[in-house]
């Protein structure tokens, strides 16, 4: 008979993303991950199999949280939301470095990068209607077509991300970050 499981899957994806999140370099194994989220790794193979499916798990569950249309906030809170959402700042360059090299392990497994383009894709589509919301009811008086504010949008914030790898003073001293700056700029 079959053990029961103690953690939810949920829960189990809660606590890999936050070990992920605030150390990914000494999580390079599964069982360095198990441990991390103080499980055996046996229940880590048990439900994902390798460590390229766990990741392949957690990006799934990326995709699928990320917004896809406006909640309650108007069109122009809810694109300065976003781009607070993606600045929440990283605690030191050594994690930013880290973070970076873990874009880039993504960027080179095809399927990995086929999701991040799926995630990345989805928020340009929900900013684009974000933006054309903001545009009809007069928020955003300057900008450019909504397909051109929503990609210079997301452009700006992944750019800044990865200049905060190499530049950690640029989120302490870059205030508000570029892409308010160019929200702003189009009200």
């Amino acid at each position: 008979m079959a053990r029961p499981q103690k953690h939810s899957d949920t829960e189990l994806f809660e606590r890999i993303e936050s070990a992920l999140s605030a150390s990914p370099k000494e999580l390079r194994t599964l069982a360095a991950i198990a441990r991390a989220v103080d499980v055996h790794p046996a229940t880590l193979i048990k439900r994902f199999g390798s460590k390229r499916e766990l990741l392949l798990a957690l990006s799934r569950r990326w995709v699928a949280a990320l917004p896809s249309e406006a909640g309650t906030a108007g069109p122009a809170a809810a694109l300065q939301q976003w781009i607070n959402g993606q600045h929440t700042g990283s605690s030191s360059p050594e994690l930013s470095n880290q973070q970076l090299a873990a874009l880039i392990e993504d960027l080179a497994d095809p399927e990995l990068a086929g999701l991040l383009r799926q995630g990345w894709r989805k928020q340009i589509s929900y900013l684009e209607q974000l933006v054309t919301a903001a545009v009809a009811q007069e928020q955003l008086l300057h900008a450019p077509t909504p397909s051109h504010a929503a990609t210079l949008l997301f452009d700006a914030c992944l750019g800044f991300t990865v200049r905060t790898a190499s530049e950690p003073d640029a989120a302490s001293t870059t205030s508000p970050p570029p892409a308010s700056l160019l929200l702003e700029s189009w009200t």
